[in-house]
Order: structure tokens, then C-alpha cells, then sequence
């Protein structure tokens, strides 16, 4: 292999200037291009075009329940806080002091009425604002660098969900969700409240590219593979459930390209359950459950979620609701990330639900004890010592382009369980942020 080729499988194609790689030529409808997940100037165009410009999943509400209360978060490479104030006001601030730069808040959560930088004493309202320079006469005006944590001048929350961009100006949080929403409100409508609680949190450090992980969220071809020893050998029904889905076009299974990089996987008939998560209750809880569901969301909407199956959806770039739990990808390097599982409690329901929720959640998603999680966070790994190799450029995502549909009712594209349709959608979207 000559080196102009040997730089182009390990870097791919670049534009006119050297300091800056075309990624459209990166990304075709039915491939892309290996240098995606290794290229250390394409991680930094996506830190800046996806993670600053774009609408971030940051975290929950529920994760700062009272006035005072804080939690440390990432977006991206920038570290911030969520915040909810005296008012009871939520915020996103970047946890840096003005003056230097230091972390302002270490602990990873907790509650606060003002935050103080340990170097120079600087101290800070939930907010973000300044409320003590010590020494002041040392200063004969304000800071020309500012005096106030910088704070995301755009934050705003869907269902609890709170989401911020560092750009100023955009569309809307609900144009970017989009045709998501309703799929986020199936999801979060399993609560009888209408509402959920964040009640624990798993973070996971892999040597992986984030976007595999992106790429894994409805990828429903690898399962029947990777998780065969779990949901075909120790349950069975799962197994079959899933394997009846995998073609069951027709009878409602679907992966569903929802525009703006969003997708998710809405399992048919055979995958519909009680509405809380999956999991086979005793007689007198499901009828406690369904009970709650109608007196908490009315008799129409509770019939809807009793029967429907509990979707598997990607919001872009970095959230994922499935089962019981939020999962946040959150990017570190070209071959690192962090996966960070949150598991979260309907209100309004007997404890003992959440609790066989929380035990399922354990068996199957924990990413310490679980069995599906651990499986795709290992594979993960060896997707990226693969392409590190460089004995691969280009990689399919062609699978089911042929017989892939177009809901004339909502005009997105989708597709059958073990296709590729999601996968394309998100890409296509990838491309046109990055270009």
C-alpha cells in the first residue's frame, strides 16, 4: 500500500486545505467512511458543530429536585452544572470560575445555596451570577473577562428532559425534537403522574468512538448475535418475541427514521406489554398499575400505553430511552467515551412495580451486573480496535435500502427490525451539521 492511500483508510479524504477534512465526502447513503470514528480534527469539528451549536441532552429535572440543588454534567468536552436556583429556576452554567478557570463546584451533586471556587474565593448564586469578589478594592472596575460562571444562553426541558445549546440563536427545542415527541411521550406516559424520577446512575468509561454507540441504539440486526446467550438461551420468550419482530413489517414492527438524526425502533404487536417496561407483573399489581394509568391519564390515553410496546428511541447526538432507564453518550476523545445509564421511577404507582422494574433493570441493563448492556459495551471495544487497524475504510450501512417505505401519513422513511434504515436517517443528518 503506498502512503497517499494509506493516509486516506486511516484519515479519509480531505478538502483543498489541509487543516480541514471534507467530511462530506465522507458519508454516503449506503457508507461511510472508517476515518469517522478515528480522526482526531473530525472529533473536534463535532465538539463544535454538534455538541456547542446543537440542542444537548443534559440531564433531568428530577436530578435537582429542590432550590440549591446542583449536578455535575458533560457536554462534550465542557463540563458543566445543572443547576435549579431560589426561585426554583433550573440552569445550565459551565463549572469554571471566571477568574482562571478552575472548577467551581467538585462534588459530582449535592445541594448548595452559592458555590465558591476553592482557588481565590470567588462565590457564585445557583445561577451562575457573582455575589463576592474577596479584596474587592484591588479592582477599580468589573473584570474585562466577566465576573459571573458563564451560563448556556439557551436551556429548555420536554417532559423533564432538559436540553441546552451553547448558540445563542436556532431553532426551536421543539422543531429539533420534531417527530421524536410523541415517542417521548409514550415513553414518559407509562407514569400514571405523567412524570418520572431519576432514582440512580451507572457510568461506564469505554474505548470507543461515541458513535458506535449512537449507531447500536436501533440497530436491531446484531441482537440474535451479540445477546443470544441472554434472550434466546435464558429467556426464550424474549427470543421469540424478538425474532417475530425482526420482519413483522406489516404487523407494526418498525424502525422509524424521524428526521433531525432522531430514530427509533416501535416493536409491534408482539412486543406490547403492560406499559411498565417489559416485565410480567403479579395479577394484583397489574390491575393496581392500570388502575393508576386511568385515573392519572384519563381512560383514553392509559388504554393507548396499556397497549403499546415501550419504544426503543434516539434522541441525536447523545440520548437514548429504552426499557427503564436514560442512557447519555457522551463523547471524551476519538476512541473514548463515557455511558452513563440513569434509572428512573414512575410516580404514582405501588413500590413494589419500581422495585420489579429496578430488578429487571439490574438482570438486563446494568452495565456492572446486566447482561444486554455489558455484551454491547464489549463490542464496542472491538469495533474500534477493528478500524484502528486500518485494514477497513468504508463501512455497509446499506442493509434494506430495497425494501425500505415512505409513510405517506408523517413522510418518514422506515423499515423492518434488522435494518438499516435508522442508522442511514442519523447519518444523513450527521453530514448535513457537519457541512
Amino acid at each position: 500500500m503506498n502512503i497517499a492511500t494509506e493516509v486516506e483508510v486511516r484519515t479519509g479524504p480531505r478538502a483543498s486545505s489541509d487543516s480541514e477534512i471534507d467530511v462530506s465526502s465522507l458519508i454516503e447513503i449506503d457508507r461511510v467512511h472508517a476515518s469517522l470514528f478515528l480522526d482526531e480534527e473530525i472529533f473536534q469539528l463535532e465538539m463544535e458543530k454538534i455538541f456547542k451549536r446543537g440542542w444537548v441532552y443534559v440531564g433531568h429535572e428530577s436530578e435537582v429536585p429542590l432550590p440549591g440543588s446542583f449536578q455535575r454534567k458533560r457536554l462534550g468536552l465542557v463540563e458543566v452544572l445543572l443547576t435549579r436556583d431560589q426561585d426554583g429556576d433550573v440552569h445550565v452554567i459551565q463549572n469554571a470560575c471566571p477568574h482562571r478557570g478552575a472548577v467551581v463546584c467538585k462534588p459530582r451533586s449535592g445541594e448548595a445555596r452559592a458555590l465558591k471556587c476553592s482557588y481565590h474565593g470567588w462565590t457564585f448564586r445557583n445561577d451562575g451570577s457573582n455575589i463576592g469578589i474577596p479584596l474587592p478594592d484591588a479592582y477599580t472596575d468589573q473584570p474585562r473577562c466577566g465576573s459571573s460562571m458563564p451560563r448556556l444562553p439557551r436551556v429548555e426541558s420536554y417532559r423533564g428532559l432538559v436540553f441546552a445549546s451553547f448558540e445563542e440563536t436556532g431553532i426551536s427545542l421543539e422543531a429539533h425534537l420534531g417527530d421524536a415527541a410523541p415517542f417521548i411521550d409514550r415513553y414518559i406516559d407509562r407514569s400514571p403522574s405523567g412524570s418520572i424520577a431519576v432514582t440512580g446512575e451507572q457510568r461506564s468509561q469505554v474505548h470507543c468512538n461515541w458513535k458506535f454507540a449512537t449507531d447500536n441504539t436501533t440497530d436491531g440486526y446484531h441482537a440474535r448475535f451479540v445477546h443470544r446467550g441472554v434472550f434466546w438461551n435464558h429467556y426464550p420468550t424474549v427470543g421469540q418475541t424478538s425474532a417475530e419482530s425482526a420482519n413483522d413489517f406489516d404487523g407494526g414492527s418498525k424502525i422509524i427514521n424521524l428526521g433531525n438524526g432522531h430514530q427509533v425502533v416501535d416493536w409491534g404487536p408482539a412486543r406490547a406489554t403492560s406499559g411498565a417496561g417489559k416485565i410480567d407483573l403479579p395479577a394484583e399489581l397489574a390491575t393496581s398499575y392500570e388502575q393508576a394509568l386511568h385515573d392519572g391519564l384519563g381512560p383514553e390515553r392509559a388504554a393507548s400505553v396499556l397497549n403499546e410496546p415501550v419504544p426503543h428511541l434516539f434522541i441525536f447526538p447523545n440520548l437514548f430511552l429504552i426499557q427503564n432507564d436514560l442512557r447519555v453518550f457522551t463523547p471524551l476523545s476519538p476512541s473514548e467515551m463515557s455511558y452513563d445509564t440513569y434509572f428512573w421511577a414512575m410516580e404514582g404507582v405501588d413500590p413494589e412495580i419500581n422495585r420489579l422494574r429496578h430488578k429487571q433493570h439490574q438482570r438486563f441493563y446494568s452495565p456492572s451486573s446486566g447482561f444486554v448492556l455489558s455484551d454491547d459495551l464489549a463490542q464496542y471495544e472491538q469495533l474500534q480496535i477493528g478500524l484502528t487497524g486500518g485494514a477497513t475504510s468504508w463501512l455497509d450501512q446499506s442493509r434494506g435500502m430495497h425494501r425500505e417505505k415512505l409513510n405517506p401519513k408523517t413522510g418518514n422513511i422506515e423499515g423492518v427490525t434488522t435494518d438499516e434504515v435508522g442508522t442511514r436517517g442519523m447519518w444523513q443528518h450527521y453530514k448535513e451539521v457537519m457541512t
